[in-house]
């Protein structure tokens, strides 16, 4: 009997991971919908979206912010569409007014 993992077994476990990593997702965005979450932008801004936005008030541009922290320009256009949602706000420049009246910018 060949008792060595399977190649299945790791690709099992990515499956079950991901699975796991989209209910807590979903799960998130139900809580914020329902407002089980901390009330308020500055309580629902991410770390990594406050980090973001405070690249984007620097007049940062999508390309540049995911070069410095080392992601895709994708996932930083995707921080700034939360970050907008959140705040309420319609472009870049009022989530920056919106994030210094929140105090969030320092």
């Amino acid at each position: 009997m060949d008792t060595a993992p399977s190649r299945l077994e790791p690709e099992a476990a990515a499956g079950a991971h991901r699975r796991r990593l989209i209910r807590t997702a979903h799960q998130g965005r139900q809580g914020l919908a329902a407002g089980r979450q901390s009330t308020g932008p500055a309580g629902r801004l991410s770390v990594r979206e406050l980090e973001v936005l405070r690249l984007v008030v620097e007049g940062r541009a999508n390309r540049e912010i995911a070069g410095d922290l080392f992601l895709s320009p994708h996932t930083i256009k995707r921080h700034v569409a939360h970050i907008l949602d959140k705040l309420d706000a319609g472009n870049r420049t009022e989530a920056v007014a919106r994030g210094r009246d929140l105090g969030l910018l320092g």
